[in-house]
């Protein structure tokens, strides 16, 4: 083992776009003036930001992403996501003020991103279809 977390990169800042940009959820999530037909939700952005990216791991192992404000940011997001309820419409949950919190937290996280000078991060970021070894 490497003792180092892996998230998958694309996933992770793709989750982070979608979680913090209400017009694409009222475009693609409520499709509203969706001409391309994507399809995406809320639950599925949640689980790719916490599953698929493997965030849930990464915090779990008790990993640095980027920085200590990075990492608590990214905890907190997930607290944000968790309240909110997802057995409703999409036009519900956009609109929701605990959505709002999801939101501010996400752009929260991109911008401490911006200005992390890295030096804490103790994950591997690593590109979807990337092959790797896996040790027993």
């Amino acid at each position: 083992m490497t003792g180092r977390s892996e998230i998958f990169k694309n996933h992770f800042f793709e989750a982070l776009q979608e979680l913090s940009d209400r017009d694409y959820q009222e475009r693609i999530w409520a499709n509203k003036n969706n001409p391309e037909g994507l399809v995406a939700s809320f639950t599925e952005a949640a689980i790719l930001f916490w599953e698929d990216a493997l965030v849930s791991s990464a915090l779990e192992e008790g990993a640095i992403v980027y920085d200590r404000k990075v990492t608590q940011a990214l905890q907190e997001l997930w607290d944000a996501i968790e309240i909110v309820d997802e057995f409703r419409s999409e036009e519900e949950i956009i609109n929701d003020p605990l959505m709002q919190k999801v939101r501010d937290k996400a752009t929260e996280v991109l911008e401490l991103i911006k200005v992390s000078d890295k030096s804490e991060n103790t994950v591997t970021f690593i590109e979807e279809g990337t092959l790797k070894v896996l040790e027993p």
